[in-house]
């Protein structure tokens, strides 16, 4: 009997392209499945936890779409239920976590200047909207937008001026005002920090 790969195996024996190819096929092959997790990697050859770990990796690095990735979430969940609640509710916390991982990576992707030319148009041009800046940049969701923003003020990447119509802008347009005000002043406080101990 063959014995199955575990992930760390996969990386040294496949070459970075690979692996992604690889990833992708068997996380969006298990989405359309009803095999489990178990079943999947026995498909592939690979531990169980090899095969959670290879789709850990397609979500954390994007080789899978988010909306594949919470497909992945849900049938986690759902494979659960009844078996331990908790489960469910750990399979929930890890995807997050994935995700915001995710997210952060997609941030350091870009550039300073890139970053600026952002918060300008989203602060300067009220004919630019969010999503007009998502299609434009390729950026996948709002919340890479989001950290995109809080990184241009905290890091001082845009002017007092942009940064405080970025804030009215944000507060305005917001569901909820009050707490994004508490937001923005936790920012401006980042950004005040950072200024003060570059000026030290």
């Amino acid at each position: 009997m063959e014995e199955k790969r575990t992930f760390k195996q996969l990386i040294k024996n496949m070459g970075q392209e690979e692996l992604r190819i690889c990833a992708k096929e068997e996380t969006e092959g298990y989405v359309i499945s009803e095999l489990s997790q178990r079943e999947s990697a026995e498909n592939a050859g690979i531990t169980t936890k090899a095969f959670r770990d290879l789709m850990d990796y397609a979500i954390e690095e994007g080789v899978v779409s988010l909306l594949v990735a919470k497909a992945v979430c849900q049938k986690a969940k759902n494979m659960q239920k009844g078996k331990c609640e908790e489960a469910g509710h750990s399979s929930d916390k890890h995807h997050k976590e994935l995700v915001k991982r995710r997210n952060e990576k997609q941030v350091s992707r870009f550039s300073d200047d890139n970053i600026k030319e952002i918060a300008t148009k989203l602060a300067e041009d009220f004919n630019t909207s969010i999503p007009d800046i998502m299609q434009m940049y390729r950026i996948e969701s709002v919340d890479v937008i989001k950290l995109l923003l809080q990184k241009s003020i905290i890091e001082s990447i845009v002017s007092d001026k942009i940064s405080e119509l970025i804030r009215e802008r944000s507060i305005k347009g917001s569901k909820n005002p009050k707490r994004a005000e508490v937001y923005f002043q936790i920012i401006f406080e980042e950004r005040k920090k950072k200024q003060e101990k570059k000026d030290s």
